[in-house]
Formats: structure tokens, C-alpha cells, sequence
């Protein structure tokens, strides 16, 4: 009796994976030879609704990709640079209330998310301290500081950011090619 994985005999556990047995087609028998054509004829006709798509890898439609570059038919974001590191890195330093460094490598939300927190905790730190209301002050003050932190923290994170960017880039521009 077999039990649990195929061909692993009740008492007889190894603890090491069993390898898939894969079977070539044997095309001398007509039901498998039918099947093979019906797959080959399948993938032909994708093939044709892809190209007809405009979806082809052909030189017929390399050649209209190459056309419409030269129109300027793309959109800005493909004919965009990667994202340089120490342009991210001089953009932390500089400009970090607004992260623009987030901004740069497209992690939008991510920067609103920053720029607003730090602002806002600035803003409120502000409000806190002018009308002298403690917890008000004590609060804007914890949520400035883990703001910061996290403003800091993003020099060891822009690595990664630029890295997602540039493999966002690189995936846009597969497409168009």
C-alpha cells in the first residue's frame, strides 16, 4: 500500500526527497502523437494572436518599436535614466524634510509618508511648545524623533531603493524593446 508521497512505502521513510519520474512521449502511439499536435497548433496560434497584438518579438515589429521611438511615442518613463546612487545619497543629505531622495528612486508613498510625518511632528512640536501644552509637546516630540530615526535610517535603506528602482526601469524598458 503506498502512503502520503507517490512510491514511499508505509515504514519504509528515507527523509529525503524522491525525484520525479518524467516520462518522454512516446510518438509512436497516435493518442500521444494527437496531443503534441494539438499543442504545437495551440502555441502556433498564440503565437499569431500575440504578433497581431503587436505583443511579437519579430523583426516586423522590432522595426515599428524603432519607429515609434523616433516619433516619441513612449512615455517619459521609458526613455528615463537609471537612478544613480550618489545622486540619491546627496539628495538625502541635503533635502531630507522633504525626501526628495524618496522621491528620486519612486517610492512615492513612502515619501509622503516621511515627509509628512517629520513635518507634521515639526509642526505639532511647534504648536506644543507655543501654547505651552505638555503632552501635546511630549508626543510631537516622541513622533520627531522616530521620524528622524527613520530619516537616518534611510542611509543604509537607499541602497535597496535604488537597486527596485533600476529593476523597475530595467523591466519597462524589456517591455518597449
Amino acid at each position: 500500500m503506498s502512503f502520503g508521497r507517490r512510491g514511499l512505502q508505509l515504514g519504509n521513510e528515507t527523509g529525503r526527497p524522491i525525484p520525479a519520474q518524467r516520462r518522454t512521449p512516446d510518438l509512436a502511439d497516435p493518442q500521444q502523437q494527437c496531443n503534441a499536435d494539438r499543442v504545437a497548433a495551440f502555441l502556433a496560434e498564440e503565437r499569431r494572436r500575440a504578433a497581431d497584438a503587436g505583443y511579437g518579438r519579430s523583426d516586423h515589429h522590432q522595426a515599428e518599436a524603432k519607429n515609434a521611438w523616433s516619433h516619441g511615442n513612449f512615455t517619459p518613463s521609458s526613455t528615463a535614466q537609471r537612478k544613480s546612487m550618489g545622486l540619491a545619497y546627496v539628495l538625502w543629505w541635503f533635502a531630507y524634510p522633504l525626501s526628495a531622495h524618496r522621491f528620486y528612486l519612486g517610492d512615492t508613498r513612502g515619501a509622503m509618508q516621511q515627509c509628512g510625518g517629520f513635518l507634521g511632528s515639526l509642526l505639532l512640536l511647534g504648536i506644543g511648545i507655543g501654547i505651552q501644552f505638555n503632552a501635546l509637546s511630549a508626543l510631537a516630540g516622541i513622533a520627531f524623533v522616530l521620524c528622524f530615526l527613520w530619516i537616518i535610517s534611510d542611509m543604509f535603506f537607499i541602497p535597496g531603493l535604488c537597486r527596485k528602482a533600476n529593476a523597475r526601469m530595467d523591466a519597462q524598458q524589456h517591455i518597449f524593446s
